[in-house]
């Protein structure tokens, strides 16, 4: 077994989720890479919200867009690396789905826009892409 030494979480989570896009042959944006892992690395110092999703998506004041975020890559992470700690994935990515799309929609005319497309059309293939990242983190 090979041992691959990072020197930073961004190192880290880059190289697993490039063999992880590698072994499913899915072709992701640029922007999407960094953007996916600047989130997984930024778990490694936050902790996951405990209120619940729907709550923060429903919740209309001045910082929609940053709870838009929030949800979106909450359920993303959730359903990728603990996809056994609730009965219905399909209610995370539902609602990780719908907060990446009405924040592409905000962002016309931004790279965000693509990177948030990305992620909003095809959130259960990010779901799997990062399942599998979980599965393989331990042979890096």
């Amino acid at each position: 077994m090979e041992v691959t030494p990072t020197h930073s979480a961004e190192a880290f989570f880059r190289n697993l989720l490039l063999k992880a896009l590698s072994r499913h042959a899915l072709e992701v944006s640029a922007h999407t890479e960094v953007y996916i892992v600047g989130l997984l690395s930024g778990y490694t110092r936050a902790r996951v919200t405990d209120e619940a999703l729907c709550i923060l998506l429903l919740r209309r004041d001045e910082d929609h867009v940053v709870r838009l975020k929030e949800v979106g890559d909450t359920a993303l992470f959730v359903s990728g690396f603990f996809p056994d700690s609730f009965d219905s994935p399909d209610y995370y990515i539902a609602l990780g789905s719908s907060a990446y799309s009405e924040l592409s929609s905000r962002f016309a005319r931004s790279v965000l826009h693509e990177i948030y497309d990305e992620l909003a059309s095809q959130f259960p293939s990010f779901v799997d892409l990062l399942q599998d990242m979980r599965q393989n983190i331990y042979l890096y």
